[in-house]
């Protein structure tokens, strides 16, 4: 059984783009549970949650 030749560049494109994927999702983990605070002005929710700013 012949294995293939490892493709560095295949997976060279492949961590690439999963690390920008990563860093377009990033902004979301700030984002919304800063979007379910019920204060006029966007913050980190402490204890209440509501669904104002949608």
């Amino acid at each position: 059984m012949m294995r293939k030749p490892l493709n560095l560049q295949g997976w060279l494109l492949k961590l690439a783009a999963v690390l920008t994927g990563l860093f377009m999702l990033m902004p979301l983990l700030a984002v919304i549970p800063v979007s379910f605070t019920p204060k006029r002005f966007l913050s980190l929710p402490k204890g209440d949650w509501s669904l104002r700013h949608y």
